[in-house]
């Protein structure tokens, strides 16, 4: 058998057609991804971003009153004032009284003593230029050192039915201490914020 009958052989055979159907796969699963990935999807997100409000022009971060970063927003609610506290009230969550010598001498008592203080107040954060417009907090155990806590802002925008959109900042305070910028006595958050 000469070279060239060596060749044709070869070429007609079993082993090489599957390489050969092999190769038609890896090329058109590789042109469908692209396909997919880079067109397709990405004009996807487009259509679906128009018909959701944008959350790209928001700060990411809040601010304290002193002007250092604060808690990082990191959610969103729409709806009225009312809906949010509706649902927020209904997944067990209470609304925060205000600040002021009573509430500041009650949670630092509760704090010290060990009591539950399941409505205590959250210090002010800032966003937008303004402190929170509503505040929910989360009791756990019977000592308000430990809780999960949601600030929110009304943001100027709304969705495409006109219905109001919230930006949040929701942590979990794992205890009490001094603040490592001001040496201010603060509660500490949890790292892992997006487990919150």
């Amino acid at each position: 058998m000469n070279h060239n009958e060596m060749s044709a052989k070869l070429s007609s055979s079993p082993l090489r057609r599957m390489g050969k159907r092999l190769t038609t796969i890896v090329v058109i699963f590789l042109a469908s991804y692209l396909l997919v990935a880079y067109l397709v999807t990405p004009d996807a997100w487009k259509h679906y971003a128009r018909h959701h409000p944008s959350f790209d022009d928001n700060p990411r971060v809040t601010q304290t009153g002193d002007g250092h970063p604060g808690d990082p927003v990191n959610l969103a609610i729409i709806g009225t004032e009312g809906e949010a506290r509706r649902i927020m009230q209904s997944a067990g969550w209470y609304a925060a009284v205000r600040l002021g010598v009573r509430s500041d001498l009650k949670i630092g008592t509760d704090t010290i003593l060990n009591r539950p203080y399941n409505d205590a107040p959250v210090s002010n954060l800032f966003l937008f230029g303004r402190k929170e417009d509503l505040a929910f907090e989360q009791p756990v155990g019977g000592n308000p050192r430990h809780r999960h806590h949601v600030r929110f802002w009304r943001a100027g925008a709304a969705d495409s039915a006109g219905r109001p959109i919230w930006i949040g900042a929701s942590t979990y305070d794992r205890g009490v201490g001094f603040s490592h910028t001001t040496g201010q006595i603060t509660h500490h958050i949890e790292s892992d914020v997006d487990v919150e």
